[in-house]
This record gives C-alpha cells, sequence and structure tokens, in this order.
C-alpha cells in the first residue's frame, strides 16, 4: 500500500525481446503478487518450461508535487484517503536485480490477455503502458503504442469501476484490492481469489523470486548501468493454477465434482513442500488431467469414471507419493491424499450418486 519506489520504463532500449512468437502450446497467465508491502499484478506466458513477463501494473501513490505533500499523502491514505493511480511498474531491472515476493497465478486464454492489454490502454491518461501487445500474425511485440483500445462508448460497468477506484487509496481500497480487481476482471470468475487476503500486508499463498536475468542485458537511454528483463527464478518451481470449476458452464454433475476435487487438491497440496520435486510432478499430472477433463462431456458417468481409473492405474507411483514424511511412516503404511481422494471416486457410494 505504501509503496514509493522506482519503476524502469523501457523506452527505446538498445536491444532485448521485442517481438515474443506464441503458438496453441503457450500457457498465458495473470498472478497477483505482494513485494514488500506492495501488491500487483503480472501477466506472463509460459513456452517450453520458461516465463516471460509480458506486463506488470500497479496502483501507487499518485505523483505530488513537492515532497513535503508526501507525509501528508500518506496520513490521508491511513485516515482518509489519497489520490492514486495504476502505473504501469515496468518489466526490466538492473542486470542482477532480485527481490521476493509471494503470489499466486491462474492460467488465461489469449483473448484473456488481450482484454488485459484493453483495460491498461483504457486505463492511460498522460502516460502509456508499455507492454507485450499483440502485432504481426503469431506474435506479441513490446509497445507503448495503443492497438486495442476501445471507444469511449463501449466501455464496460466492470472497467469503468476498476478505472474509478484505481484513483482513490484508502484502508479499504489499497493496492491490494485493486490488484484483486484486475484479476477478477481478466478471469471474470470470482473463485480465482477465494482465498486470497484483501488486506494489503498478508502474504498470498506461493513464494518466489522475481530475478532480471531473462535474456540479454541492454541499455536504456544515456545509463551505462546495464538492464534485463524480470521473470520469476528458474531455479525455483512458479506454479499456475487452471481455469477454476466455475469457468465452465453445463457440466455434469459427475463431472463438475471430479473437477472441483481436483482443483481443490492442486490448491490445497501447495501448502507442503511447494519446492519438492514430488510436489512439482503430482501438481502437473494433477492439472493435466484436470485440463483434459474440463472440456465438454461427450461420454457418460461409466466412461468418464472408467477413463480416470485408467490414468490412475498408469500413474501409481506419482500418486501414492507422500511429499512430506515423519517417524509414524517407518511402521505404518500411509495413503496420500490423491490416493483417498480417487478411491472415492471409485467408491460405490460415489457411483450411486451419479449413475442414475
Amino acid at each position: 500500500m505504501l509503496y514509493l519506489n522506482t519503476f524502469y520504463i523501457l523506452s527505446n532500449p538498445s536491444a532485448f525481446m521485442v517481438t515474443i512468437k506464441i503458438d496453441q502450446s503457450d500457457e498465458f497467465f495473470i498472478a497477483i503478487a505482494k513485494q514488500e508491502g506492495h501488491s500487483f499484478v503480472f501477466a506472463g506466458i509460459k513456452q517450453k518450461g520458461k516465463i516471460h513477463l509480458l506486463a506488470r501494473v500497479g496502483k501507487v501513490f499518485k505523483p505530488q508535487k513537492g515532497k513535503c505533500l508526501i507525509p501528508k499523502a500518506l496520513c490521508n491514505a491511513v485516515f482518509f484517503q489519497a489520490q492514486a493511480q495504476i502505473e504501469d511498474e515496468g518489466i526490466a531491472r538492473p542486470d542482477g536485480w532480485e527481490s521476493s515476493i509471494s503470489y499466486a497465478a491462474h492460467a488465461i486464454s489469449y483473448q484473456q490477455y488481450l482484454q488485459f492489454v484493453a483495460l491498461l490502454e483504457e486505463i492511460e491518461t498522460e502516460d502509456s503502458f508499455e507492454c507485450y501487445k499483440p502485432g504481426e500474425e503469431g506474435e506479441l511485440e513490446f509497445t507503448g503504442k495503443k492497438v486495442l483500445a476501445s471507444k469511449s462508448d463501449e466501455k464496460n460497468a466492470c472497467a469503468t469501476k476498476i478505472i474509478a477506484r484505481g484513483q482513490v487509496l484508502n484502508l479499504s481500497n489499497t493496492c491490494r484490492h485493486t490488484a484483486i480487481d484486475l484479476i477478477k476482471y481478466v478471469c471474470n470468475d470470482e473463485q480465482v481469489t477465494h482465498d486470497i487476503s484483501r488486506t494489503f500486508f498478508c502474504n498470498l499463498p506461493l513464494e518466489t523470486f522475481l530475478v532480471a536475468n531473462d535474456g540479454k542485458p541492454f541499455l536504456l537511454g544515456d545509463d551505462d548501468q546495464a538492464y534485463c528483463l524480470v521473470h520469476p527464478d528458474p531455479e525455483l518451481p512458479f506454479y499456475i493454477l487452471p481455469p477454476p470449476p466455475t469457468s465452465f458452464k453445463n457440466l455434469p454433475a459427475f463431472q463438475r465434482r471430479v473437477l472441483n476435487d481436483l482443483y481443490r487438491r492442486m490448491e490445497e497440496m501447495l501448502r507442503i513442500a511447494p519446492n519438492s520435486p514430488d510436489t512439482q510432478t503430482k501438481f502437473e499430472l494433477l492439472k493435466t488431467l484436470y485440463n483434459e477433463k474440463s472440456g465438454p462431456c461427450m461420454v457418460g458417468f461409466a466412461t468418464f469414471i472408467s477413463d480416470i481409473a485408467n490414468w490412475h492405474e498408469r500413474h501409481q507411483k506419482e500418486i501414492n507419493t507422500l511429499r512430506e514424511t515423519n517417524l509414524v511412516d517407518c511402521f505404518f503404511t500411509r495413503k496420500s491424499t490423491t490416493q483417498k481422494m480417487c478411491e472415492q471416486w471409485f467408491s460405490e457410494e460415489f457411483k450411486l450418486s451419479f449413475s442414475h
């Protein structure tokens, strides 16, 4: 909330990844993050296991003329309200820079990313948002030019509300609240933020580092300092949850139940040993199954469960792996929570509930 920092804008950089080629296998995502006392949003793309940031924005104090007004702005934010703005926070930092963050990331479609960019262009006043925007077919191009902004009479009510709330900062409308507003707008779903605290000083579910070492270093203007694009530390796992079950409409009851169970398991499993290779393997295994089963259901209950049973049989080793053990496990065989979830799907009670 009380964030007074320097952001590095990439105006005419001498050399960096100006365009990104995209294809259907790429995964777009949007994340809410907390760095020290400030919450912000960044969007990115995962390509062949590598993650690149596409944009980063957050709500900050609106610059005041004269340093003497900063204490007044802080006081107003705590006891009344202060002027604020949603600002381009830049995706470059000095080469070698790093900062710890907590975060929560969700997969989005390419169209949802374009919706995010269009919203940023609607927010723009005298300052532009420099980020990756659609360029040539199959490419994203880094630019500050407006390419998607809609006509003023086409702005929807949600976008108008976000823009208005982004101009004010107080204890009930902090940088965290605006970051959540942006996430909900892009994902168009309440469930993506259900476990995120609205209190700006509370950490988010997962932790990693943002590091400035994505690609080759480059110069900004006349500055002799070398800069790099920022991305999540590639030495640590970066978890991207799929769209929640509430994103999918008109699902049969049995399909929705399985998706709800899988999604809850993915959320909860990251609370234990998130940096463990076993956690990474099991998370991706469940995420793949979730994505496969979240499409239109063209089969009945029996075939649906039979397909999952075959998947369960193929991945027994990973499913039964205990990611955190204790002394008791030396004497007793304990089932993993994922195994218990699967057994529940295969139970007679579950079959009786949905087979008619």
